[in-house]
């Protein structure tokens, strides 16, 4: 028995596609700039372990924080939030600001 889909279903199966699609594209450029830093973190590490130093270990602790700075940029143009709904998210974390 064959199975008919209906025209809503058939558009609704388009615009989850396409928005998959946008979703990817809008996060793109964070996924490039989190990978290389991901690897620059981890030769960090690496010469940290190997020649101990307090500078070698603020760089490393700084990119893993720019690190995750650029996740939580990423989750918000994910989530499509707006300014207004970072408002309390800004408030509560005063120390750190995610670019909105």
């Amino acid at each position: 028995m064959l199975w008919y889909r209906t025209e809503f279903e058939m558009v609704e199966e388009i615009a989850n596609d396409v928005l998959e699609k946008l979703n990817r594209a809008n996060v793109i450029d964070l996924d490039v700039q989190i990978a290389k830093l991901e690897q620059l973190a981890q030769l960090q590490y690496d010469l940290y372990t190997k020649i101990i130093s307090l500078e070698n270990l603020q760089k490393h602790n700084a990119t893993v924080q720019r690190v995750t700075e650029l996740k939580m940029e990423r989750s918000i143009r994910l989530l499509r939030l707006t300014p207004d709904m970072l408002s309390y998210t800004q408030k509560s974390n005063s120390d750190y600001d995610y670019g909105f």
